[in-house]
């Protein structure tokens, strides 16, 4: 006999799993990358988790961590929440300018870097504003504010990159080689520093340290062109050009020279017919006048005889063979 639940028990089960259904609903509908994201800071229910609402700096790493993924408009909004909790916060304060930064706010980001540059924050904030002046095309000032930035955290790859690269752009390749190297030094396997490091070799006509650069740091083939290109755009404007990849490789080429001295190698047979002369030297005179005796057909048989000397000649002279010794050029071997 079937159980009848009350109608008041099915009530509870429908309102139960509707409970359920909903929020999985909800989130199903999203799907882009912001979910996992924001999901991060929230519980099963949808609200924000505790350790979030009492943790300001666990939610600032969750902020940081929106940046890193490029997605600057929702930190924008993630922090105009943390702010409600915790107004005034200047770590929050320079992730704001950092997102302002990147989606093309410069001046409202610049005004907030100003608002730093007395505090903790001091360094990414000249790091900041030198990198809005960079952008906005004054160099002078971008060094200026970078120079700044490296005083105050001297072993920031970040900086000490963008220094260098802003200092390649004004043609002071000295200064440059000196803040790129610290750089690399420090990240050894930061392709960032690699990159930077192959365009200073590039301009300064060092191409096979830029090949061996970029083959450490493996970068790929479409970056390796673009630096190829950043370094033939900024020795023009310099006036000046620089020896691309193209060239060594094309002094292969004279490798093939070689096979024309063959040809030498027939030549040579000459000298071959005066061996074989000497042991007839004197048949072949007394043939002509025997040439209607029977014993003529004789004297052809000793023509085989010269079919031997270029087995004797390839030893006398051998002129290809100083263009076959020849190494490979010097600037190859080096680049090995």
């Amino acid at each position: 006999m079937k159980r009848i639940l009350p109608r008041k028990i099915w009530f509870c089960l429908l309102g139960a799993s509707l409970g359920v259904l909903a929020p999985a609903m909800e989130v199903g509908a999203v799907t882009s990358a912001p979910l996992s994201a924001e999901s991060a800071g929230r519980g099963e229910d949808g609200a924000p988790r505790q350790d979030m609402e009492n943790d300001p700096e666990l939610y600032l790493q969750l902020i940081a961590g929106l940046q890193a993924k490029e997605l600057y408009f929702a930190s924008l909004a993630h922090l105009d929440a943390f702010d409600l909790r915790w107004p005034a916060n200047p770590r929050a304060t320079l992730l704001r300018a950092d997102a302002l930064r990147e989606t093309a706010y410069l001046d409202k980001a610049a005004a907030l870097y100003q608002t730093l540059l007395r505090g903790d924050q001091a360094a990414r904030a000249y790091h900041g504003l030198g990198i809005i002046a960079g952008r906005k095309g004054d160099r002078t000032a971008a060094i200026a504010f970078l120079e700044q930035a490296s005083r105050r955290d001297p072993t920031s790859t970040l900086i000490l990159n963008d220094l260098g690269y802003i200092q390649l752009l004004g043609g002071q390749l000295e200064d440059a080689r000196f803040n790129l190297h610290k750089a690399a030094e420090l990240a050894s396997k930061d392709a960032r520093a690699g990159a930077n490091l192959a365009l200073l070799y590039l301009l300064e006509g060092k191409p096979e340290r830029a090949d061996g650069v970029m083959q450490w740091y493996q970068l790929p083939e479409a970056r390796r062109k673009q630096i190829y290109s950043k370094a033939v755009e900024l020795a023009a404007a310099a006036g000046s050009a620089i020896p691309t990849r193209a060239a060594p490789k094309a002094e292969l080429a004279p490798q093939s020279a070689p096979a024309a001295p063959k040809a030498e190698l027939a030549t040579p047979s000459a000298p071959a017919v005066p061996e074989s002369e000497r042991a007839p030297q004197g048949a072949p005179a007394a043939p002509k006048t025997e040439l209607a005796t029977p014993s003529a057909p004789a004297a052809p048989k000793a023509d085989p005889a010269p079919q031997r000397a270029p087995a004797a000649a390839d030893g006398v002279p051998l002129p290809a063979v100083p263009g076959a010794d020849k190494g490979e050029p010097d600037s190859i071997r080096r680049s090995e």
